[in-house]
């Protein structure tokens, strides 16, 4: 059975297996069926050019509104540009389990694009540039645009209006996308000068 550590005294998790109870987020006995919806959302990035993102939205049916979020965020460095290959194993057991689930497509980066970044963040050497992996910087910025894009959407008259919790969302990925997870609960990266802090604090769960 899990156990949690709560103020110091050990408590037994609560039994999530049937129906949501106070604490449970996950509740594995449940099946949704899903509707998928690809958008795209895009932000400036340091080097003043426009970052576009495609994200594949995975909504479950029949869940209750607010629906918590999972958002996820790929491996490899080359970027992909389809959000439908993006973890979709992971992003479809997370969907039918009851979360809102986002699939980030992180778009790849031209070698021109990366040059830019790294003198804008302040990689003036060409040697150092051509080592500086460009996805340590993107992902966890990626991954904030999308919170912003989700809030936006569901703060909008639209179909995802009223659906989305944004006071619940967790945040995961694989290898180069766990990476960004992990800069966005706070661990810093550095970038040839000082360790920075690329967190957000709107996710609660990692």
């Amino acid at each position: 059975a899990l156990m949690m550590v709560c103020g110091g005294a050990m408590a037994q998790a609560p039994n999530c297996t049937q129906v949501p109870a106070a604490g449970c987020l996950y509740v594995p006995a449940l099946s949704h069926a899903t509707v998928d919806v690809e958008r795209t959302t895009s932000y400036t990035d340091e080097a003043g050019g426009l970052r576009e993102l495609r994200m594949l939205i995975r909504q479950p049916t029949g869940a209750a509104a607010p629906t918590p979020v999972v958002v996820w965020s790929h491996g490899g460095a080359g970027g992909k540009n389809d959000p439908a290959n993006s973890m979709p194993e992971w992003s479809s057991a997370t969907a039918r389990a009851g979360y809102f689930t986002v699939s980030i497509a992180h778009t790849p980066r031209s070698d021109n694009s990366r040059q830019q970044l790294c003198q804008a963040i302040g990689i003036a050497d060409r040697a150092a540039c051509k080592v500086f992996k460009h996805l340590n910087w993107d992902r966890p910025h990626d991954i904030r645009a999308v919170l912003t894009a989700l809030q936006q959407m569901n703060a909008a008259g639209g179909e995802f209006a009223g659906a989305i919790d944004i006071a619940r969302v967790a945040v995961g990925g694989h290898s180069a996308g766990s990476g960004g997870a992990q800069t966005v609960a706070g661990a810093r990266r550095t970038f040839g000068g000082a360790p920075l802090d690329l967190s957000d604090a709107r996710p609660i769960a990692f």
